[in-house]
């Protein structure tokens, strides 16, 4: 009998064409507040920006599966991914703490793939508070550095991340907090 995840990430599979392999690449199960969701990377080569967006997982049979938020990143095939901004996608999702699982699957699917650093530029999007966004990076884990031009950097080790890809996992980051992970 398959669990609830094996099938949800079978619809994955059927709805974007993936492989077995493909969904292993791309997707990272966790759980919020007793809802599983599904954290999805969309890679693009012929494209400067890739994006890895995060969907309530029982949505898939929806026409229009809309995210709830969305990483943009770039992806230069280097041991460190950048981070070009972190967005809502659905405003009925802000304040509620999608956008650390957000952050914590995007991690799980970047230390899956091989990369052992993330870094970007903090850069406040929408509206947003600058003390509000280098709270959350700080917050979940990420050191803030000031360059030459006095632009804040954000930056994370995540070489000693553990992901286990057998069952529910402990996910567990460098600042000792422990999340529900399932890859």
């Amino acid at each position: 009998m398959k669990t609830q995840i094996e099938k949800i990430k079978l619809k994955y599979m059927d709805k974007y064409g993936l492989s077995e392999e493909q969904a292993n690449d791309k997707l990272v199960f966790c759980k919020h507040n007793n809802k599983l969701l599904v954290g999805m990377a969309f890679c693009d080569k012929s494209v400067q920006d890739q994006n890895f967006y995060l969907f309530e997982a029982d949505q898939v049979d929806c026409l229009y599966n809309t995210p709830i938020a969305q990483i943009k990143f770039l992806d230069d095939n280097k041991p460190t991914m950048f981070i070009r901004r972190l967005e809502f996608v659905n405003d009925k999702y802000k304040g509620k703490g999608y956008a650390t699982s957000l952050i914590k699957c995007f991690e799980a699917y970047c230390k899956n793939n091989g990369l052992e650093q993330l870094t970007g530029e903090l850069i406040p999007l929408h509206g947003e508070q600058p003390n509000k966004v280098e709270k959350f990076y700080l917050k979940n884990g990420y050191k803030i550095s000031l360059d030459q031009n006095n632009q804040k950097h954000i930056s994370k080790s995540i070489k000693n991340l553990e992901v286990v890809k057998l069952g529910k996992v402990r996910f567990v980051d460098n600042t000792k907090k422990a999340e529900e992970i399932v890859l």
